[in-house]
């Protein structure tokens, strides 16, 4: 998901039906530029090389989404596929989460995230932390910090806290439920989820984070 302007420019970004790497290529309207839809860059036209300005988003079902967004709204579209049901996403080894920037790119299987749902990690000297609801097949990503502290998130009773206030956080909306820091907010950081090969095929340098072996 990405901010569609360039500089002042309001851009209106639609599908080119053409394919790049096997993935989706954009087209906007204003200069006929061509667009990747993983690296939100221009690969064609009067923007080449433009880049966007990614924003967060979530990859989830709707069930978990209204579950910490009780008021949203939707936006429904024609159904022009019945492939991409709940049932689609169960294959856990087909998909990664990644973060990625000019210089470097890193990404999370969702199966290895299935063994170790959650995670105290960094990304380009960022910390971060990753939860992922198997259900749902969703990896919640956020900053590990709050304010300038930095936490460590550890599973304690079937809750998790953090070791520095053991203050107890709902990792699906990211807001501290309890404690020393009970209504304090994670930053989500930009993540996306990704078929692994599509990740592979745009961030071939990319770094796979696996798990330690015991």
């Amino acid at each position: 998901m990405y901010v569609r302007k360039n500089g002042d420019q309001k851009l209106t970004l639609v599908v080119s039906g053409m394919l790049w790497q096997r993935s989706l290529v954009m087209m906007d309207l204003e200069t006929r530029s061509l667009w990747s839809h993983l690296l939100g860059r221009s690969m064609r036209g009067t923007l080449q090389d433009t880049e966007l300005e990614p924003v967060t988003s979530l990859l989830t079902d709707w069930e978990t989404w209204r579950r910490t967004h009780a008021k949203t709204t939707v936006m429904t579209l024609p159904r022009a596929t019945d492939k991409f049901t709940r049932g689609y996403y169960r294959d856990l080894n087909k998909f990664v989460v990644g973060m990625a920037n000019a210089t470097q790119a890193k990404a999370w299987g969702f199966q290895d995230l299935k063994d170790r749902p959650l995670i105290n990690g960094d990304f380009a000297g960022q910390p971060i932390v990753i939860h992922f609801d198997e259900k749902s097949a969703t990896p919640f990503v956020y900053e590990r910090k709050a304010g300038d502290q930095l936490l460590t998130f550890v599973r304690k009773d079937k809750q998790i806290i953090d070791e520095q206030t053991k203050s107890t956080w709902d990792l699906e909306s990211g807001v501290a439920t309890d404690g020393k820091l009970k209504v304090k907010k994670l930053k989500p950081v930009v993540a996306t989820s990704s078929f692994k090969t599509a990740w592979q095929n745009f961030h071939p340098q990319s770094e796979y984070w696996k798990p330690a072996q015991k």
